[in-house]
């Protein structure tokens, strides 16, 4: 083998990979020399070398069917020297001198083959690339990124054509119907992950995609047992667009697993281009059992929030109505307080009123007692006799003249310390109560008095001898 740095293919390799000698050798070593199959490995996986050999490429699915099948060859042609070389022990050196020629024939023609094919090979993939970039450019113009003005009615829209076109026999994808924004909230609130595709209707592998693989059985049944929410968009659609890039897809078909980790949203797994069902389902499994105890953590979190937000409810509650017991009884209190204080205060304004009243009437009796007339003579024709008589049994006899008014009466009996404040004077027989009292005296007494002149002895009928009889009116 030349130097490495003399060797044409790891001149190739560099010159259309813009590497150094080490990353060009490496990527030709991990490839036995096949330069066509070192350019896809490096294309695809953007520069990094994969660690699990040819099988795990070949597992993925992520060469294409010519590629495939000249690493096929490859193998084969590297056992058939290997097999050569076994049989040597038992051979002439003649035989060996043969089988060594054949064996560097065969390998002249493989470079040489390689190194004839190798500029139609990079034609095609720069094809590939210039067509993916001429398709991103044309969404780029015609749904800028910035013009998203109704993101739900292009999900709408991305629905009802897709069940048109794949449905038609009722085995669809229960989508949802929301924005990207709103598909994200309603993974957060309900503790679900998102399966996310783009729906690129141009790729010439998205028919065969979405009917074979995204509407499989074997797809719907794994939807179904990981509660998935389901959620899609056209590329050529401004919220499918805006998605694209959001999650920097290269290529379609495109899927994208998206849940919380860490308490932020993150894509978990993707898988871009071609690849088989199954091991696409198990990596979107793989990453859904190692992030479910992101949800688990939040779930439990929630469900404590809620245990400790229903707690703290309970008490508030209780302290509440407790609180509101004490108000009660505080108002109860207050309130027969405040009647006990009214009662007093009336009581006190009440006493206040008679003693008031009391003492105005002693200032009316010593102002009456001043002015009393003196008696008349008993001689007198004019002269009648009256005998008091007051509650307490004592007695007091006073004469008056038959042309004094029955006020005079009043006066004297008023001015007695036996007679009690609220009186009324009644004569014997017959019994009836006589119309003396002086119209101040209404502020002072309670029984019944006349509105009509006070009259006179004589005009009473008084005999000249009578007897008054004082009536207490609080008694």
């Amino acid at each position: 083998m030349e130097q490495n740095g003399d060797n044409p293919l790891v001149a190739q390799f560099k010159e259309v990979c813009a590497v150094p000698d080490d990353v060009a050798v490496q990527f030709l070593q991990h490839h036995n020399w096949n330069l066509e199959e070192a350019l896809h490995t490096f294309f695809r996986n953007d520069g990094i070398l994969p660690q699990n050999g040819h099988s795990e490429l070949r597992r993925r699915n992520i060469d294409s069917p010519s590629t495939s099948e000249s690493f096929t060859e490859d193998i084969d042609l590297y056992r058939d020297r290997e097999n050569s070389t076994s049989d040597l022990g038992s051979s002439t050196d003649d035989e060996y001198e043969e089988v060594n020629g054949q064996g560097l024939l065969q390998n002249i023609f493989g470079w040489v083959r390689t190194i004839v094919t190798l500029p139609f090979r990079i034609t095609q993939l720069s094809v590939l690339a210039f067509y993916d970039l001429l398709t991103s450019i044309f969404y780029l113009f015609r749904h800028p990124a910035l013009s998203v003005s109704d993101p739900r009615g292009d999900v709408a829209s991305f629905i009802q054509r897709f069940n048109e076109k794949y449905c038609a026999n009722g085995n669809g994808v229960e989508w949802y119907s929301g924005s990207y924004n709103d598909v994200l909230q309603e993974s957060k609130n309900a503790l679900r992950f998102v399966l996310v595709y783009l729906h690129g209707e141009h790729h010439q592998n998205t028919d065969e995609f979405v009917r074979e693989k995204l509407l499989s059985g074997p797809a719907r049944t794994f939807y179904e047992r990981n509660n998935l929410l389901m959620w899609g968009a056209s590329v050529r659609s401004a919220e499918g667009y805006k998605v694209s890039m959001n999650l920097r897809n290269t290529t379609y078909p495109f899927l994208a697993l998206i849940g919380m980790r860490d308490n932020r949203m993150a894509m978990l797994a993707k898988a871009e281009g071609e690849h088989d069902l199954e091991p696409m389902l198990y990596t979107m499994q793989t990453a859904i059992d190692e992030n479910i105890g992101h949800f688990n953590a939040v779930r439990e979190a929630r469900l404590q929030r809620d245990i400790d937000s229903q707690l703290r409810r309970e008490q508030e509650l209780e302290y509440e109505r407790a609180l509101a017991a004490d108000r009660a009884k505080e108002n109860e209190r207050k309130r027969v307080e405040s009647e006990r204080l009214e009662a007093e205060r009336k009581e006190q304004e009440e006493r206040d009123a008679i003693l008031k009243k009391k003492q105005s009437l002693e200032e009316m009796k010593s102002k009456i007692r001043n002015t009393l007339p003196e008696e008349p003579s008993a001689a007198s024709d004019e002269c009648i006799r009256v005998n008091i008589r007051f509650p307490s049994g004592q007695k007091m006899e006073r004469r008056f003249l038959s042309s004094d008014t029955l006020e005079a009466l009043f006066n004297v009996t008023l001015c007695h310390e036996s007679c009690p404040d609220d009186f009324s004077l009644l004569s014997s027989y017959p019994r009836k109560q006589l119309n003396c009292h002086p119209s101040w005296y209404r502020a002072y007494g309670s029984g019944d008095m006349s509105d009509s002149p006070i009259p006179t002895f004589a005009e009473a009928g008084f005999p000249k001898a009578s007897v008054v009889l004082v009536q207490d009116n609080e008694a």
